[in-house]
């Protein structure tokens, strides 16, 4: 009978991808136990803590998506007009500023208005400059016009910073910044809005969030097949879908 040959290589293989696997498994725990215990030590701090929070995971994700779409569409430019990429920058991120002013001035705006009768308010406007209260009063009273100005003179620089043949270019950068602060900004109002409704209506978000991150990866690693999308190719439908009915069974408990 003929010997049958071992292919040592194949084997090596298979050992060397379980220890990926079991490596994996232990670096996504631990960077799960990290993650989970700094979230509730900033949960434990209060509202304001969980304000910064917030801010911080919109910030990042707003500059993720910048350079994502700066770099998908930079050979459109040429790496001649490094002054039309810093002009677009700069575009972008008076845009982005504007916008948060409008979000966290309008909260504090109506924080400030529960706690100021209108006669706080006519004397805080009529005490002078030298009072620092009379700067936050006055912003507070035209916060939504100097919203409208900000962003106004960020279309009017956009208009002056057009030039000849990159038109499409600039549209289209113009157009993907604010698509991606409708999506980053909205979802901040939203979490600031249930911030405010109270920290169960912000927490138990999160939670679901936290166990749908985490299903996802057990159920792509145990029967992982099928690619979901190719932006992500770790992401699979067994995963998804195993994520979804696990988040919707927990969501009662």
């Amino acid at each position: 009978a003929p010997k049958r040959r071992v292919s040592f290589d194949n084997a090596k293989k298979m050992l060397q991808k379980g220890k990926n696997k079991w490596q994996s498994l232990r670096e996504r725990t631990a960077s799960t136990v990290i993650m989970i215990a700094l979230v509730i030590g900033i949960l434990s701090l209060g509202h304001a803590y969980c304000i910064v929070l917030i801010f911080g995971v919109a910030n990042a994700m707003v500059q993720e998506l910048f350079t994502f779409v700066a770099n998908t569409h930079g050979e459109e430019v040429g790496a001649e007009n490094e002054a039309l990429r810093r002009t677009t920058m700069t575009l972008r991120w008076h845009l982005y500023w504007t916008a948060q002013f409008a979000l966290y001035g309008r909260f504090a705006k109506y924080l400030w208005l529960g706690f100021f009768s209108a006669e706080d308010w006519n004397e805080l406007l009529t005490e002078g400059a030298e009072n620092p209260h009379n700067v936050v009063a006055w912003l507070a009273m035209h916060h939504s016009f100097l919203s409208f100005c900000s962003y106004i003179g960020g279309v009017v620089y956009f208009v002056l910073t057009l030039r000849k043949g990159k038109y499409e270019y600039q549209f289209s950068q113009f157009a993907w910044t604010h698509m991606i602060l409708f999506v980053a900004i909205m979802m901040e109002y939203f979490n600031m809005a249930n911030l405010m409704e109270g920290m169960i209506w912000f927490i138990f978000p999160l939670l679901l969030v936290i166990v749908n991150d985490i299903m996802a990866y057990i159920f792509g690693k145990m029967f992982g097949r099928t690619p979901l999308i190719k932006i992500s190719p770790n992401k699979t439908w067994e995963g998804f879908l195993g994520a979804a009915v696990a988040t919707i069974g927990c969501a009662p408990v």
